[in-house]
């Protein structure tokens, strides 16, 4: 009973103030704990219990947002604890907003300053941790994506942007990082459908990377590259035996937790790659669809398309490919209307002429009434007047009538602790003649 009693958590926890208290308190407990402890700190510190405990949770926030990121760069990679640790971060922003959008701002502003530092001095820019990608995915839980402009989730899609742009891939995982990014941006824009010209175009470089180089006449743009090792990441070694193999999904904490990148050189992870970017070209042509330009932005893709060896892959990857070349191609014979001008002009406001008098006078509207209707107005002007003087001063005798009773109140309390305090002193006088002649009695 002993031992289990040791074991148990205590019921009532402080707010950490610095990270090393926060590592100190979850340190050495597993996931269920470290939550329940969280929820403990949360409930003893509710911002309706105290003054002051609003500010404890926000800086608990902050906190818990670089625990979050520390837990990402651990290995083995402990990814229950972050998805649980989500919880408490979503909880802890809708109490405080504000505070909450600016530590994710500042996080993100440190982050994409390191990185584009790496920009200016090399051009071999590597792709970012699983730390950074992984604030993307919390700022897209946190925040509303669908915004024209936000202080965070903006500043985070340029971000996005830019590494799809700077980071060359060279290795395998680079390119799941890639694809997860591009996954991310859906989930951005699902709602607003923004377009995003850095993920149609490293798109289109995936599929390159799985096309054959002798007869591909595909056109991309940087980062990707025309020649080199890069172009066969994605090349297939034993084609004769992938068509009856099935598709694993792709999972970035398993990416990442590969200790080499030679581990992800296999046939099998190259088909979840494109079938992956199926998948992905799939949603954004359907998000798309609606777009003027739906032909010129995907007529890239569909080349690729045709470029790809769809005999060596497994049924359900060719059933993909038809799908979409089929829907990418659903408005090429779709007539265009030209730009014309309308058949007849929109209707015009009503104005009406403005009615002018020459000789205006600013005394006409008063001599032309009546001398009963001037009487009248005289009374009304006079009664508002007096009303108003009448407000006011039972405003001011009630506001008398208040400190007269305070006056009182205060008298009477005062009255009643010097009475109070007479009675004390006349009791301990009374005691101290009854020790003393309790004494005496002794003596005789």
């Amino acid at each position: 009973m002993v031992e289990e009693a040791k074991k148990e958590l205590p019921y009532t926890f402080g707010v950490p103030c610095n990270y090393d208290e926060l590592l100190s308190l979850v340190g050495g407990y597993s996931a269920d704990d470290q939550m329940t402890i969280l929820d403990r700190v949360r409930k003893c510190n509710h911002s309706s219990l105290a003054e002051g405990n609003k500010e404890k949770l926000e800086t608990l926030f902050s906190l818990l947002v670089e625990y979050y990121g520390d837990l990402a760069n651990e290995r083995p990679l402990k990814i229950d604890l972050i998805d649980k640790l989500v919880r408490h971060l979503y909880e802890l922003c809708q109490q405080s907003p504000m505070k909450s959008a600016e530590v994710l701002q500042s996080v993100i502003h440190d982050k994409y300053g390191e990185f584009d530092s790496i920009c200016e001095k090399t051009t071999k820019v590597k792709y970012p941790g699983l730390d950074i990608l992984l604030y993307f995915k919390l700022v897209s839980l946190l925040f509303p994506t669908s915004d024209f402009r936000h202080s965070v989730v903006t500043p985070t899609m340029l971000f996005m942007s830019q590494i799809l742009t700077h980071c060359q891939p060279t290795n395998h995982r680079d390119v799941a990082v890639g694809l997860f990014v591009c996954s991310l941006f859906l989930q951005y824009i699902h709602l607003s459908k923004k377009f995003v010209p850095e993920v149609v175009n490293y798109l289109q470089g995936v599929l390159y990377l799985g096309t054959r180089k002798e007869d591909s006449v595909c056109h991309f743009l940087p980062p990707f590259k025309p020649y080199g090792k890069q172009t066969q990441l994605l090349a297939l070694e034993k084609e004769e035996s992938l068509r009856e193999r099935e598709i694993s999904p792709l999972s970035i904490s398993q990416v990442f937790s590969s200790i080499n990148t030679e581990e992800l050189n296999t046939d099998q992870f190259h088909i979840s790659v494109i079938a992956t970017c199926l998948h992905l070209l799939q949603q954004l042509s359907e998000l798309y669809l609606e777009l003027p330009s739906y032909r010129e932005i995907f007529c890239s893709i569909k080349l690729a398309l045709t470029q790809l060896h769809t005999a060596v892959y497994p049924k359900s990857i060719q059933e993909k490919i038809d799908k979409l070349h089929q829907q990418l191609s659903s408005k090429d014979g779709s007539p265009r209307s030209f730009l014309q001008k309308e058949k007849k002009k929109p209707p015009s406001m009503k104005f009406f002429e403005p009615k002018i008098e020459e000789d205006y006078d600013m005394d006409s509207k008063r001599k032309n009434k009546s001398k009963r209707m001037n009487e009248m107005q005289k009374l009304t002007y006079k009664h508002r007047r007096e009303m108003k003087g009448a407000v006011r001063e039972i405003r001011k005798d009630s506001q008398f009538i208040a400190r007269q009773k305070l006056q009182e109140q205060l008298d009477r309390d005062a009255e009643r602790r010097q009475k109070v305090n007479e009675l004390h002193q006349m009791l301990a006088s009374q005691e101290g003649d009854c020790k003393r002649i309790g004494r005496k009695k002794v003596k005789f």
